[in-house]
């Protein structure tokens, strides 16, 4: 299993949408076309062209490695870290504290 967190800079947003930070269905302008959402720029362009890659790797290897590309390990119950996806770059990153993970779940009590 590989697991990614998608960023809140850069995220895509339609463009009557007062939305900040990364929401649900902004992932879409990286794979697709819609006319909702506002155009890349071209960082996300890039973005895009690599997500767009891995996920064509991953579907005809079962592995989302690229030649010269970051590399995106196995997710394992002893690493908290995943990856997160930036139009400033592809890195690793501790999922659990960049979302305040430990703060939301004292809140469900």
């Amino acid at each position: 299993m590989r697991v990614i967190s998608p960023s809140q800079e850069g995220a895509l947003h339609a463009s009557s949408c007062p939305c900040s930070g990364a929401h649900h269905l902004s992932d879409l302008a990286y794979l697709f076309h819609l006319e909702i959402l506002a155009p890349l720029d071209p960082a996300q362009t890039r973005l895009a062209d690599e997500v767009i890659a891995r996920w064509s790797a991953f579907a005809r290897t079962g592995n989302p490695n690229l030649p010269g590309s970051t590399t995106w390990p196995r997710a394992t119950p002893l690493d908290p870290s995943v990856q997160s996806l930036n139009p400033a770059g592809v890195t690793r990153t501790d999922f659990a504290t960049e979302h305040r993970i430990s703060f939301w779940r004292s809140v469900d009590r």
